[in-house]
């Protein structure tokens, strides 16, 4: 699908830019460039890290995917989705990828509130463990 898009785009698909996709398509770990690198070269030895870093700007002008910079943690990847959010562990970098219907009409809500037509959002949530037991929201 990802490779389908670049194509109608205009994108010259090469080995190693096939590579840079697959990594993308593959990857449920919100990827850093140099992982992104790192796993391209296991599928074709000859990407570059400037191969990586030009696909990546093309996939992201394009809005085929996300550049996050979530706080403290290096930039990372996606292919772009509308229907999720994030929750940052600032203590791990584990980041988990989270839909909310309620969060949704919150935000439809408040645009409509103040006169505006909702077109996008983006959630990320910095968080800790806490030492306390899981429950519901008070």
């Amino acid at each position: 699908m990802i490779e389908e898009q670049c194509s109608q785009l205009g994108m010259r698909l090469t080995s190693q830019r096939r590579a840079v996709l697959q990594v993308l398509g593959d990857a449920n770990d919100h990827p850093s460039l140099e992982t992104i690198h790192d796993r391209a070269k296991k599928i074709d030895k000859t990407v570059s890290v400037a191969t990586v870093y030009r696909t990546l700007q093309y996939l992201c002008q394009n809005n085929l995917a996300l550049k996050h910079n979530f706080g403290p943690l290096s930039t990372r990847y996606e292919l772009y989705r509308w229907d999720h959010h994030h929750l940052i562990d600032i203590d791990t970098g584990r980041i988990l990828e989270f839909a909310s219907d309620s969060l949704e009409r919150i935000v439809r809500r408040i645009a409509d509130h103040l006169g505006y037509e909702h077109i996008e959002h983006r959630a990320e949530l910095f968080c800790r463990v806490s030492c306390r037991p899981a429950g519901p929201p008070h």
